[in-house]
């Protein structure tokens, strides 16, 4: 927070009020590149992904037809105003994508689980690791 804090074009929520809360509440959701997006998925909002074509590829969640591209400042005013003038913005993703961003992966998180554990184990029997330990 005190990164952004003379930013006057950064506005940051206080955290009194829940993120849901916060999505419940809002018809669009804007990001570079954050899990906000994912976020927004499962509360049904429009996502809007800023990405001009000379940034770095943070995400792409625009190319998958997750987010809508928003290419300029102009472009993200055109879609402003169309949204204010239209009531809200119709702009979601497609229904089939999003349980397939939500699928479960089998036994993924096990799988990472397994290795992290292996990597740590490793480590402790590492003969610098023990002297490290010693020494400490």
């Amino acid at each position: 927070m005190k990164l952004y804090r003379e930013s006057r074009n950064v506005t940051i929520m206080s955290r009194a009020v829940p993120l849901g809360t916060a999505l419940e509440g809002c018809d669009w959701i804007g990001s570079l590149g954050s899990t906000v997006m994912y976020d927004a998925l499962l509360y049904g909002k429009a996502v809007w992904q800023f990405y001009a074509d000379h940034w770095p590829v943070l995400v792409d969640n625009w190319k998958t037809g997750l987010a809508l591209r928003v290419s300029s400042e102009d472009h993200f005013r055109e879609l402003v105003r169309n949204a204010l003038t239209s009531g809200g913005t119709t702009l979601r993703a497609e229904a089939g994508l999003v349980p397939r961003v939500f699928v479960n992966h089998g036994r993924a998180t096990q799988a990472v689980a397994d290795v992290v554990a292996s990597r740590l184990a490793r480590r402790a029997l590492s003969p610098q690791a023990s002297a490290e330990f010693t020494h400490a």
